[in-house]
């Protein structure tokens, strides 16, 4: 129910007089490409997951990761009972690691969800493909329409540090 709530704010219709902030307005932020408001869920979080909320550190055994993989199960199902009490299904996508939302990204795709993929390799201080030169072939196989590169850039880093970065 909390999702539901959450997408149920971002959706909800401003009251008259009230000015639209500039990060609903998709049309101030989106004049190239997909130019349509949309809301996404993301639970592709892999080290924050681990650490933030099971308290986990080091290489994780395999029920752990089983466990990591139903959280995310648990996640989505919250998705589709929100689009199920009428949120608008063209306006909203999750956002899932492959490693742990394989079945999740397959069964989105069977049912018509917009899917978000991330790009980069999780709990890096510095970009990396997930999947290295290979990264655009995983996107593919799973018909993600959208995908996330996280990009981390400090002015206050080293000049090398910098360039690579942007």
């Amino acid at each position: 129910m909390a999702l539901l709530g959450i997408f149920s704010l971002l959706l909800t219709p401003l009251a008259d007089g009230q000015d639209e902030p500039d990060y609903l307005n998709a049309r101030v932020h989106m004049k190239n490409g997909y130019n349509k408001p949309h809301y996404v869920l993301p639970f592709d979080h892999s080290s924050s997951f681990e650490k933030g909320l099971f308290g986990w550190t080091g290489a994780l055994s395999n029920e752990q990761n089983e466990m990591k993989a139903q959280s995310k199960a648990v996640i989505y199902d919250d998705f589709q009972l929100a689009v199920s009490k009428g949120v608008p299904r063209d306006s909203v996508g999750i956002l899932v690691d492959v490693q742990f939302g394989t079945a999740i990204l397959r069964d989105a795709n069977r049912n018509g969800y917009n899917r978000y993929m991330p790009a980069e390799k999780s709990g890096q201080v510095e970009f990396h493909f997930v999947y290295g030169e290979q990264y655009a072939a995983e996107i593919e196989k799973f018909k993600s329409a959208f995908v996330k590169a996280l990009v981390r850039y400090n002015p206050e880093d080293d000049e090398a540090f910098k360039r690579r970065a942007s």
